[in-house]
Formats: structure tokens, sequence, C-alpha cells
């Protein structure tokens, strides 16, 4: 593969994912804290 294949390979990959986390954003809510002593809070 051609450099311009893998650039259009990592542009499909990175529109993939964000469809995902964006038609499923409270499964991702908490990825920001991850690594850090903080927690997301559970709802009430």
């Amino acid at each position: 593969m051609n450099p311009m294949g893998y650039i259009l390979t990592a542009k499909m990959t990175l529109s993939y994912i964000d469809y995902i986390v964006r038609h499923d954003m409270k499964a991702f809510r908490g990825t920001g804290f991850i690594g850090s002593k903080y927690r997301v809070q559970k709802d009430i």
C-alpha cells in the first residue's frame, strides 16, 4: 500500500471510531478518567 492508502485507511478508521463514540456517549463518558484516581459518579 502506498502512503495515500495508509492515510485513507487511517481516516476511515477514525471516522468509524467517531461514529461509534457519538452514538453511544454514555458508554464512553468515563474514558477521560482512565489512569487517574478519579471515577465517574453513578447516576442516582
